[in-house]
């Protein structure tokens, strides 16, 4: 049933790749194998802060503030786990359709995406935390009213969720719209080569036990060799794609030249994570981010360039960031989130 399904969607998907309608199918259908999804790999560990939370208070789990917060509002509201599950995956997922619906192709999105969903939604305080850094992408590319200071809420309360989105802040550079791609450049530059020098140091000096007990926990894992060099040629490969070509697409209205600077320079501070996965393996859950953020950006690309040749440049590259998934994937979480997400569901599977 949920083949037939995902089957069905992909097809309309590709018939009617513009489609935002499609897209919110797409996205109710992901909601229905999450929020009703019975066990994954960290589900017990979720239930588990959710009752003793709920029960005993805030201070009870080191968890971040902002989850403690929503968890608690939810129990309080009489849910069992499962229920908290359906609305928090609502509200994730609903941020996710949201940015979903700013991409030129937001069926061919929604669809892609799907993917990358399954490697994610295990991960359920981080999830929120991407999501939200999503938002604050929408906002952006939207140059909404207030940018500066929906920008700084969004990103406080991101954290609040994980504290891996302290490195989000980074991405504020953005908003400097008049800072050159070359400046831009030098300045991530060096703030990787601080990270890759005085990581060692920062640590000994962090004071909160939370993080500093999180960052030794993560601190052990895969080879980081493989996250990192997969993430340098995803980002190497646009960045020389979008500059070569950019200047040779006369017909580029400003607005979208707005948008692939935007998306390049997204792509120039995504960087400041390479030296990370060393020092933190488990920052390799970036990847989760920086792929959706590729796919976007492929797919606006892919809109504003009408050339054969140029958009067959752009599905290799899409080709090629989806091997990288596939293998990412296939070599780490397949059995605590594909076969439970499948298998595990309130809706779809067999009692």
């Amino acid at each position: 049933m949920i083949f037939a399904i995902f089957v069905f969607l992909l097809l309309l998907c590709i018939i009617f790749p513009k489609s935002k309608i499609i897209a919110g199918c797409v996205f109710l259908f992901i909601w229905q194998l999450w929020g009703w999804n019975s066990w994954n790999g960290d589900y017990e560990q979720y239930e588990y802060f959710y009752n003793t939370i709920g029960k005993f208070g805030l201070d009870v789990i080191d968890v971040e503030k902002g989850y403690a917060i929503f968890n608690s509002f939810i129990y309080s509201l009489g849910l069992d786990f499962q229920g908290f599950m359906i609305v928090y995956s609502f509200l994730i997922l609903g941020i996710i359709l949201y940015f979903t619906t700013i991409s030129p192709y937001p069926a061919a999105f929604a669809i892609l995406y799907f993917i990358i969903f399954i490697m994610d939604y295990v991960f359920m305080r981080n999830y929120m935390t991407n999501a939200l850094f999503f938002l604050f992408l929408t906002l952006v590319f939207n140059n909404s009213k207030y940018l500066i200071l929906k920008s700084v809420i969004l990103l406080l309360l991101a954290f609040t969720f994980h504290n891996t989105g302290v490195f989000y802040f980074t991405f504020l550079l953005v908003l400097r719209t008049k800072m050159s791609i070359k400046k831009l450049s030098l300045l991530i530059l060096g703030i990787i080569i601080l990270l890759a020098t005085s990581m060692t140091i920062f640590i000994s000096f962090i004071g909160n036990k939370l993080i500093a007990g999180k960052i030794l926990y993560y601190a052990t894992g895969d080879s980081p060799i493989g996250p990192a060099a997969s993430h340098a040629v995803i980002v190497f490969a646009l960045l020389l794609f979008s500059y070569y070509t950019r200047n040779k697409q006369l017909d580029l209205s400003l607005e979208k030249e707005r948008i692939i600077i935007l998306f390049q320079k997204v792509n120039i501070i995504t960087l400041i994570y390479i030296p990370l996965y060393f020092f933190i393996p488990d920052f390799g859950r970036f990847f989760r981010v920086l792929f959706p953020i590729e796919l976007f950006f492929i797919l606006y690309l892919f809109y504003c360039y009408k050339k054969i040749n140029l958009r067959v440049i752009l599905g290799l590259i899409l080709i090629g960031m989806y091997s990288i998934i596939l293998y990412q994937f296939l070599s780490s979480t397949l059995k605590w989130t594909y076969y439970p997400l499948f298998e595990s569901n309130l809706i779809y599977s067999s009692p």
